[in-house]
């Protein structure tokens, strides 16, 4: 039984998480398949194939167990159509895949009615470290697949869990029901802890626009918001590479934050925010107006760009005196980027 299956919920100490590895590096489908649809060679071109073929004809089991060259090729065939319907079609879980498979009377069998019992135990399997980094396990195809065509989201299947991460889970969840955390944690592993709001969807889509607008090297400040940070958490996880970001903690816990958030977490707002090329400011109850409006006029001779977030009615104390580029709307909360 694969790793994936067998190892789901289990909880362990020590140092597994610290290799360091990066999957680009360490997952050899990766590279081929870089090779193939990034760089557009033949399969016949790839230094890897041509091992996996010269292999195969000296009577190794390799690759899935192919045994002959033959059997490579068809593999190679499915690859190119798997790659063709993620890329026209998207990412499809297993679950979507079974029901398909079942309700096609043309491709129905008796493997799609075993599958559908396991189907959600095949999805890409992660582990997750102790400050909830998410390491790759097992599903190479599928995964390198998706990373190179630029999926955002994909279903996974959490293995191991660090017994820091399992902690430090229970720390935010308690402070969560006695603190009435605003929004709702990104972390695929704390969808559960209780929040006032979902807007994952408005920053998803916020995200590449706000970043679009940063002339420099991508810099975020997210002001008043509470543990989630939803917006330079996003940021931070997606553009890893990028210099980012800076998060204060004005009204939190401050511990909960710099262990939650992948990027850089600070106790005090930035004396100098027009270093920043984006600065977010919530408005909720506790945060006076004032005091934002004179932080965003001590911007307003400057690149950077503002964002406010928050109710409609708190919305409306700030957008009487700056011209609005862009609003969005997510259910109760509203997100205006001003120029």
């Amino acid at each position: 039984m694969p790793k994936r299956i067998k190892n789901i919920g289990k909880i362990t100490s020590g140092g597994w998480d610290q290799t360091g590895e990066r999957f680009e590096e360490h997952i050899p489908q990766y590279r081929i398949f870089i090779k193939r649809y990034v760089k557009n060679k033949d399969w016949q071109e790839i230094e890897e194939i041509q091992e996996i073929r010269s292999r195969v004809s000296s009577g190794d089991l390799v690759w899935n167990n192919c045994s002959t060259r033959e059997q490579v090729d068809d593999r190679l065939k499915h690859l190119d159509k798997l790659y063709n319907t993620i890329y026209n079609e998207g990412y499809k879980s297993q679950k979507e895949l079974v029901e398909e498979a079942l309700n096609d009377p043309l491709r129905s069998s008796w493997d799609a009615v075993l599958r559908k019992s396991w189907h959600e135990l095949d999805e890409i399997a992660v582990d997750i470290g102790r400050e909830g980094e998410l390491l790759f396990v097992d599903t190479r195809h599928r995964a390198a697949l998706a990373k190179i065509i630029g999926v955002e989201s994909v279903p996974i299947r959490i293995v191991t869990r660090h017994t820091e991460w399992v902690e430090f889970g229970e720390k935010i969840h308690d402070y969560a029901e006695t603190n009435d955390l605003r929004y709702k944690c990104l972390h695929p592993d704390l969808r559960e802890v209780p929040f006032e709001y979902d807007i994952s969807g408005l920053v998803h889509s916020m995200t590449d626009h706000l970043v679009s607008k940063c002339e420099n090297e991508l810099s975020c400040a997210e002001l008043y918001g509470d543990v989630a940070a939803p917006f330079t958490y996003n940021m931070a996880s997606k553009y890893e590479d990028y210099k980012i970001i800076c998060v204060t903690a004005k009204d939190v816990h401050y511990d909960l934050l710099s262990k939650y958030h992948p990027g850089e977490a600070r106790s005090s707002i930035p004396r100098n925010l027009n270093k920043f090329e984006l600065v977010i400011f919530h408005m909720k109850s506790g945060v006076e107006p004032q005091a934002v409006r004179t932080q965003i006029n001590a911007l307003e001779s400057t690149n950077t760009t503002i964002v406010i977030v928050g109710h409609k009615s708190d919305i409306i104390k700030m957008s009487d005196k700056y011209t609005v580029d862009r609003t969005y709307t997510d259910g109760p909360i509203v997100c205006q980027i001003l120029e």
